[in-house]
């Protein structure tokens, strides 16, 4: 004879699968998901809608500008093959990457080094910490995007830009002055 399962259990487990599921969504920004062409950028075109105040979105070209370049060859040709890449949580490949499996793929392919973790804040233990104006390329940086715990990390390229994954752009290069980044930046590192 089965045994009712008590309604106190039920909840316990329910509640763990939410929070599990919560915890998963809130690295790296949203799951929301991209399918951008490297080289490419997304922009409203009203002009051809059938509704005007819905409009189709096009891709259009986008100029990658040169000051986005850093001194290493190898970084710049991984930033190059990634850039575009959807951002996919949890992801590690070019089918889709999240910000820290971008990372951990750059450090194994460009620097041979392979790190122990696998979320942002398990990167950063992994790191020596470097103020803001002590970056040098191939930094990470780390941002506190929701709340106090670091979710966020990319790899400086000099000049106050880096290249990370964005949840809603995917694989792009970011300027630390922006706005949105420089009220969320926690601190550099620079890896053990």
């Amino acid at each position: 004879m089965l045994t009712p399962i008590p309604s106190r259990f039920v909840k316990v487990c329910s509640s763990a699968f939410l929070i599990a599921n919560l915890f998963l969504l809130s690295a790296c920004g949203t799951s929301k998901k991209t399918t951008k062409e490297p080289g490419k950028t997304v922009k409203p075109n009203t002009k051809n809608s059938e509704k005007p105040d819905q409009p189709t979105y096009t891709w259009e070209e986008e100029e990658e500008p040169t000051e986005n370049r850093s001194e290493n060859k190898e970084l710049n040709s991984f930033v190059d093959e990634w850039y575009g890449t959807p951002h996919v949580m949890g992801g590690n490949t070019k089918r889709g990457v999240d910000c820290s499996g971008f990372v951990i793929q750059c450090y194994s392919d460009v620097y041979s080094k392979n790190f122990k973790g696998r979320r942002a804040e398990d990167l950063f233990a992994e790191c020596n910490p470097v103020k803001r104006k002590d970056l040098i390329e191939g930094d990470l940086v780390f941002f506190k995007i929701h709340g106090k715990r670091i979710n966020h990390v990319g790899i400086y390229l000099g000049d106050d830009r880096f290249a990370h994954t964005s949840s809603s752009r995917g694989v792009m290069i970011s300027n630390l002055n922006e706005a949105y980044f420089s009220q969320r930046y926690f601190m550099g590192g620079r890896p053990k």
